[in-house]
């Protein structure tokens, strides 16, 4: 048997919650099904975090800027050496200041897509609802 993904777990959720609708009885467990809504959205959203501190990230790259071979720092530090060019990509050249800004504006960013998913999905349901005929 093979595990659905977040995205058809909610898609299962919300057909149930709109046939119920449809057949005239909202479903009775909805604030369960908001919270089911909430928590795989959640999950499709939430990255997993890096080990390496903001610091240490800024550490490792003004090394590198400083003639350290990559190779000798990805032994050093215990990463790969895929990691350092990711962080050179979207960190070169940046200052602390600058960094830990654009990871709250993605923070923010997170959210507001969060809010925009769960409004989406309540706005289908009305309109499912009331496109109901009487």
């Amino acid at each position: 048997m093979s595990e659905f993904t977040a995205a058809q777990r909610r898609g299962t959720l919300a057909f149930a919650a709109i046939s119920a609708l449809r057949l005239g009885n909202p479903p009775e467990n909805w604030g369960r099904l908001k919270v089911e809504f909430s928590r795989m959205i959640e999950e499709e959203i939430q990255m997993k975090q890096s080990k390496y501190s903001d610091a240490q990230i800024m550490g490792i790259l003004k090394q590198a800027e400083s003639g350290v071979p990559v190779a000798e720092l990805c032994r050093e530090h215990g990463m790969s050496s895929a990691s350092f060019y990711k962080w050179r990509a979207k960190f070169g050249g940046m200052e602390a200041s600058l960094m830990s800004r654009m990871k709250a504006r993605g923070e923010e960013n997170k959210r507001l897509k969060k809010m925009y998913a769960e409004k989406s999905i309540q706005n289908d349901l009305l309109k499912e609802a009331l496109g109901k005929k009487w």
